[in-house]
């Protein structure tokens, strides 16, 4: 009796397991099908299967099988069905925890946009009309929609991992740098929002510049929620989701780019102070560890930061078990003009870290912090002969730096490219065709060295530099005023050595489009007088296609050369066509005086009249650059022709004007009609700013 109930409870379970081991056993036949049709290029095929393993009872796989489906579709152009695809294997497996994850994560990742075409919306790009539209957030809401689903279907830690990691992504897309003020709203997951026609060209209009701040001016900071329903905003609930995770750099490095020193460099006034011009607030270096100062939503500020928002605390925990943390924190030092603290977080990562594979480069910036360095500004001036020219020079702690100047055969360079292109090569180096901007660096180790002739001039100059390994700028004199071109060295004791390349000019040549040519001007660089009887070299090149298919060489290179005089008052006249504009020029004036170079470019005016020489140009300026809410606008515009023949007195002097001012939104705030222009062309107005004033 007993034997016969065992039996019957295998057949029972063998009736029960056979049947989902058939089942496992079929879906991977078709999996290995469906790589096998992929590999082969054969993506409808590979769709279809992977659309009947999604119908089919789930398993671990089904992620794995909507990522494919997902592939094929994009591969066949057929985003379009993407969306249909994804909500109809959630509703076959709502319980499966891995194809939730999947799901979420391909509403974070996949195009925003598509086209309402007869009222229905469709995904992806698409030819002949429609609708354009955006699903950003439609798609952000969606995935958390998925995301928080898949959190209570009981997921194991690491799959519990991967979905905060998820969420976290949707919370802040949209939602970083400049958009970061959006985690002030708490979003409603009950919602599903709408698709959002509008242009493909739009950015989503003027966002706030600036970390937002409260009603009292100061910064909104997000709390560390104890639950995910405690948030009251999504700043908190992204908090909430990295915390989870331990996720605790990423938070630095949100902290970091909202109230860093950084946030400043859109200011071009910041990027370009020296360090003298820093007063007040600016101060950097006086700044302690619990300190910053930030561009908010209102302006520049400088403030404390509490412990659990202090980018620099947070980043000094980090530093004990993660090189990169240190890393961060020596360069916001660096930022912060506190080189002292940078140096000594620099030494203790050294020491912590000796195996790590960025040593060579943290030894690297110790020795450019604490050592002798040194660089030139960039600098594209051409000097006039006969007197010494000055260039500015960027140092560190160094005393003293020795000049050294040497002659470069810059004929001998032309002339060596001129036959390196006349020679038609089968493949052009480009770096044979002038570019001047990396000079410096041929002669000093590349192909240009064999130009270099012989030193002119030696000179060294007593430095002062800044205590705390600040930048100091000096102005230097080169030891050489003959006309020429050459190479400037600035050596160091125990430093960097730096390379520029002055010109200094004899020989000026200007070049300027008018009516159906182009004229050129050689004038003495002194004084500025017209140089007649030189010669100018037109030497041209032209890259033409082969009209056979020959696989070693498909272009031949064609050159052109041609000699002008310029007349007594200095000029050369060039007519369109006269040099052929499908080539490209380069012009050298010569005589015994000096010589000067345009670079290669097209010849060819685009002014057909002089009407084009003469443009209507106008200007405007208010009385302070930043104003506050029921503040006094005064300002002023002018209305001017552009022509050199005009005197003091407008063309439109008397004209009446309207002046029109408008919000950020574009909705018009002030009108003022019947304005007339004084004798210069310019109207006064004046604008009393509201209370609601916006920014």
């Amino acid at each position: 009796m007993k034997i016969g109930k065992l039996i019957s409870l295998i057949l029972a379970f063998s009736a029960l397991f056979l049947p989902l081991c058939h089942a496992q056993e079929d879906a991977a036949k078709q999996r290995t099908q469906a790589e096998k049709l992929t590999k082969q290029g054969n993506y409808k095929e590979s769709l279809k299967i992977y659309k009947k393993l999604l119908n089919a009872d789930g398993d671990k796989k089904s992620g794995e099988d909507l990522t494919q489906a997902y592939n094929c579709l994009q591969r066949l152009n057929r985003m379009a069905e993407l969306d249909e695809l994804i909500e109809s294997a959630l509703t076959k497996h709502s319980k499966n925890t891995e194809l939730l994850i999947t799901a979420g994560n391909q509403h974070i990742n996949i195009s925003h946009h598509g086209y309402i075409i007869a009222g229905e919306f469709k995904r992806g790009n698409h030819r002949g009309g429609g609708q354009y539209a955006t699903t950003t957030d439609r798609d952000r809401v969606r995935a958390l929609q998925i995301l928080t689903q898949a959190l209570n279907n009981d997921p194991d830690d690491a799959q519990k991992s991967q979905i905060y990691t998820s969420i976290a992504r949707a919370l802040i897309m949209n939602s970083s740098n400049q958009g970061a003020w959006r985690l002030q709203k708490l979003t409603d997951l009950t919602k599903l929002p709408d698709v959002e026609p509008g242009s493909r060209w739009h950015r989503g209009g003027r966002n706030p510049q600036g970390a937002p701040v409260g009603p009292e001016g100061n910064p909104l900071f997000y709390r560390l929620p104890e639950s995910w329903e405690d948030a009251k905003n999504d700043g908190e609930r992204w908090r909430f989701c990295l915390h989870q995770n331990k996720q605790t750099m990423r938070w630095a490095q949100f902290l970091h780019s909202q109230f860093g020193v950084g946030t400043m460099r859109s200011f071009g006034w910041f990027s370009g102070m020296k360090m003298d011009d820093q007063k007040g607030i600016l101060q950097l270096h006086t700044l302690g560890d619990d300190e910053t100062v930030a561009k908010l939503a209102t302006g520049v500020k400088r403030f404390k930061l509490p412990d659990d928002q202090n980018f620099i605390r947070i980043y000094r925990e980090l530093c004990k078990t993660d090189d990169n943390a240190a890393d961060s924190l020596i360069q916001i030092y660096l930022d912060r003009r506190q080189h002292e603290k940078a140096v000594v977080l620099l030494k203790e990562t050294i020491e912590q870290f000796p195996k790590d594979n960025s040593l060579k480069d943290r030894k690297k910036l110790l020795k450019q912090i604490i050592g002798n360095w040194g660089r030139f500004e960039p600098n594209r001036n051409a000097y006039p002969v006969g007197t010494e020219p000055s260039i500015n020079y960027v140092f560190r702690n160094a005393q003293s730096v020795t000049l050294t100047a040497r002659e470069v055969d810059i004929n001998a360079i032309i002339d060596n490219s001129w036959d390196y292109l006349q020679s038609n090569p089968a493949k052009l180096d480009w770096s044979q065709k002038f570019r001047w901007h990396n000079l410096a660096d041929e002669l000093v180790s590349g192909s240009k060295k064999k130009f270099l002739r012989k030193e002119v001039g030696k000179r060294t100059h007593d430095l002062k530099p800044r205590d705390h390994h600040w930048d100091t700028r000096a102005t230097l004199s080169i030891p050489t005023k003959k006309s020429g071109v050459y190479l400037i060295s600035a050596e160091l004791e125990d430093g960097v050595t730096a390379h520029t390349v002055i010109w200094i000019d004899s020989l000026t040549l200007v070049k300027k489009d008018i009516k159906d040519g182009e004229l050129y001007y050689v004038a003495d660089s002194v004084t500025g007088n017209p140089v007649a009887d030189v010669k100018l070299e037109f030497l041209g090149f032209d890259e033409v296609r082969r009209k056979n298919d020959d696989k070693e060489r498909r272009y031949d290179i064609l050159t052109k050369s041609a000699t002008r005089i310029s007349g007594k008052d200095g000029t050369v006249f060039i007519k369109n066509g006269e040099m052929d504009n499908k080539y490209q020029w380069m012009v050298r004036a010569k005589s015994d005086k000096g010589q000067a170079f345009f670079g290669f470019g097209r010849i060819n005016s685009y002014i057909r009249n002089h009407g084009t020489l003469s443009n209507t140009k106008a200007f405007g300026i208010t009385d302070r650059p930043v104003y506050q809410p029921k503040q006094k606008v005064f300002g002023k515009f002018w209305h001017r022709q552009a022509s050199y023949e005009l005197k003091d007195v407008s063309t439109y002097a008397g004209t009446q004007y309207t002046v029109h001012i408008h919000a950020p939104d574009n909705a018009e705030v002030y009108k003022k009609n019947l304005l007339t222009a004084d004798a210069y062309g310019g109207v006064q107005y004046s604008y009393d700013l509201p209370e609601d004033a916006k920014l």
